[in-house]
């Protein structure tokens, strides 16, 4: 089993979080890189061993999807979230990402109204834009140091143009695993008002405490999507393969026949093999040892930074190795917090004003996901810094 402890030398790996720090962010190339969410953790033994079978074939021919990828799936949503879904209620796509793209133009028209719920993930605000659909933001409310669904605000949005909201569970950045009663409020609104939920649960194995799917509220499992995928758990980014779950046979359609549209379920040759291994009885050990080791740290970062720097915000997360900072205590900018962190720090973290230009003022993102004793000298950087 993998060793958490363990450094790895990610440099000069043509990899996007430590190989593009100088150019994108002008940054010297020796700050700690803790921004993209990808984690500083090898790859599980048992899905390389997997993969190196591939190069063996020695060759690269078009990948065949056979059944055994649709009961993996099956396998996992069953035993991680008790979720039931059969094959015909599978879509495969290359991320969650192009998937999340499908279902707005499947499931929306031009000028309809999607609902984000604020701050979130950079590229939502994107994908909603660029495929020519309005943008409706339902800020999330800050309520002792911990943030909630405004649902007031929520009702306020929604209009007859209001066709979509798009959940992101756990939340990505301020690491909310959204509990039942919330989910069972959020889903009596939609279905009054006939929104379709698409659901990003692609953080959804790295759960501290009980991960609620939407497909767990009874509803809702007829009026959502779930997007999802092995990546984040098992650090497999860059292979690239996601899935949606539906089990509404008109949201279903809908979606198959955008997907046969843009030929967008074709997946390279590494991806089933990479999800039919992750997604197995070792997977499913291999996780509960991932999260507790990343429990550890995000407890650790919230305890250290309570302890040594009170001044500084710190979101306690439910899910994800994603930490919230709130820096407004600090007689500081934005941009001088920023350059205090990477110059005085030699820390990256995620710039708070990506997720929203005015909730993420004077906030960043930290990742957490390495060896605990290179976060362990990060955090006391950061605190000599700003102390």
């Amino acid at each position: 089993m993998n060793n958490f402890d363990k450094h790895i030398n990610r440099k000069d790996t043509n990899c996007i979080k430590y190989d593009a720090i100088e150019t994108r962010f002008q940054v010297s190339k020796d700050t700690k890189p803790m921004w993209i969410a990808d984690m500083d953790f090898e790859v599980p033994k048992f899905i390389l061993k997997d993969l190196q079978k591939v190069l063996q074939n020695k060759v690269m021919g078009y990948p065949h999807i056979d059944k055994a990828v649709f009961d993996s799936i099956i396998f996992w949503n069953k035993e991680r979230y008790n979720i039931e879904v059969d094959k015909k209620q599978i879509h495969l796509m290359p991320s969650v990402l192009s998937s999340l793209a499908c279902c707005i133009t499947a499931l929306s028209e031009q000028n309809d109204e999607v609902i984000i719920q604020t701050p979130v993930y950079p590229p939502f605000y994107d994908i909603v834009k660029l495929n020519k659909r309005v943008l409706i933001k339902n800020k999330l409310k800050k309520v002792n140091d911990k943030y909630e669904i405004d649902f007031k605000d929520l009702k306020k949005k929604i209009s007859q143009k209001t066709k979509l909201l798009i959940l992101c569970n756990p939340h990505n950045p301020i690491g909310r695993a959204w509990d039942k009663k919330e989910l069972q409020k959020l889903s009596k609104i939609c279905k009054q008002n006939n929104i379709i939920i698409i659901s990003d649960e692609i953080h959804s194995d790295i759960c501290f405490t009980t991960f609620q799917s939407v497909l767990n509220i009874k509803e809702c499992e007829n009026n959502c999507v779930v997007l999802n995928s092995p990546t984040k758990s098992f650090n497999l980014a860059g292979v690239k393969i996601a899935y949606t779950l539906c089990k509404n046979e008109y949201i279903h359609s809908a979606l198959q026949s955008e997907i046969k549209k843009r030929y967008i379920d074709e997946l390279n040759i590494f991806a089933p093999v990479a999800l039919k291994s992750a997604y197995s009885k070792k997977g499913l050990i291999y996780i509960e040892k991932l999260a507790s080791y990343l429990k550890e740290n995000c407890t650790y970062t919230y305890n250290y930074f309570n302890n040594n720097l009170p001044k500084l915000i710190v979101i306690q997360n439910e899910a994800t190795y994603l930490i919230w900072l709130d820096f407004s205590n600090f007689d500081l900018s934005h941009n001088q917090i920023f350059t205090k962190l990477t110059n005085e720090a030699k820390v990256l973290l995620n710039d708070g004003k990506s997720f929203s230009k005015k909730e993420g003022k004077k906030c960043f993102r930290i990742n957490v996901a390495l060896p605990f004793n290179e976060l362990k000298n990060s955090l006391e950087n950061i605190v000599k810094a700003f102390s």
